[in-house]
């Protein structure tokens, strides 16, 4: 963590100098982690699959608003 001159981590955050030291504290954390990512997850929407994409992709490249060599591009970074 980068902190500003002057600034400790006790400072910034208060007790969490202390985090590690308490396996109590550190799973307070991981479950408040868990909640923050499934919370994420929902407020996101549904994910798209990448069928999903590749399909949108291809009427793309057919209607000609793209090349093939974009939809090729595209294709790739969809299926890594």
């Amino acid at each position: 963590m980068l902190l500003p001159p002057g600034c400790t981590v006790s400072n910034v955050r208060p007790g969490l100098a202390q985090a590690g030291s308490s396996s109590r504290e550190i799973g307070r954390q991981q479950a408040a982690q868990d909640d923050f990512t499934a919370y994420i997850r929902q407020a996101g929407g549904p994910a798209v699959s990448a069928a999903d994409e590749l399909t949108k992709l291809a009427a793309r490249r057919d209607s000609g608003v793209i090349t093939e060599d974009e939809f090729a591009a595209q294709k790739v970074k969809i299926l890594a």
